[in-house]
């Protein structure tokens, strides 16, 4: 059965926000317990922050929803307790970014959850813990954002925003192209640059995808 995504969005906020705060209070105390098997250190980076996160959104998940499928970024003790197999199915990473933007600290980290069904994102949230910033949206209804301690309002775009989060494998040409057009290019990880546009400041994002056409706004 389809969760109701404005339901499942509106249960996931408090969790979202609690990862958050675990992985802002942990800055700067844990290390880098790479995962064995992964293309690239950044795919193997892994800290204590990471596991904690994720179980403060896998706990609170399991309980309104413990029908849906799960696919998680990390391999911590509530993951066994979702099917193996459901066409509705919720993606979580607890801090995206965690070797550059989290224990580098080049750029904004982000935790995220999104609601897929039979293939098909329906709702998604994305928190960034530095900034202070947490947004959500419903597939067809707009985005929100809200503060930790406020309450969600529509995003509004900012018109005078001349800074472009990139990711960090982009090429230094495309940095070098937006400088040379007085934009501010901006590193982070692909979380942040998924609502770059939303962030005050900011007018856009560009990141190195695997795809053929290479990088996608």
């Amino acid at each position: 059965m389809q969760p109701d995504a404005e339901a499942f969005v509106g249960a996931l906020r408090p969790a979202v926000r609690k990862a958050a705060s675990i992985a802002r209070a942990l800055e700067g105390r844990v290390r880098n317990r790479p995962k064995s098997g992964e293309a690239s250190d950044a795919k193997a980076a892994l800290t204590l922050a990471d596991s904690a996160a994720q179980e403060a959104i896998l706990i609170p998940l399991h309980a309104g929803f413990p029908g849906l499928g799960l696919v998680a970024e990390e391999d911590t003790p509530s993951v066994g307790r979702f099917p193996a197999r459901s066409d509705a199915r919720v993606v979580v990473d607890p801090i995206d970014g965690t070797l550059r933007s989290y224990l580098d600290g080049s750029g904004p980290y982000a935790v995220m959850v999104g609601l897929s069904v039979a293939g098909q994102y329906e709702a998604a949230l994305v928190g960034l813990p530095r900034e202070d910033l947490y947004f959500d949206a419903v597939r067809g209804q707009g985005a929100q954002v809200a503060t930790a301690a406020g309450r969600p309002h529509p995003v509004e775009l900012d018109p005078a925003g001349r800074r472009v989060m990139i990711s960090y494998d982009a090429p230094p040409a495309a940095a070098a192209y937006l400088l040379k057009r007085d934009y501010q290019p901006v590193p982070g990880c692909g979380g942040a640059i998924a609502v770059a546009p939303c962030i005050p400041g900011f007018c856009g994002g560009l990141r190195l995808a695997n795809r053929p056409q290479g990088i996608s706004p």
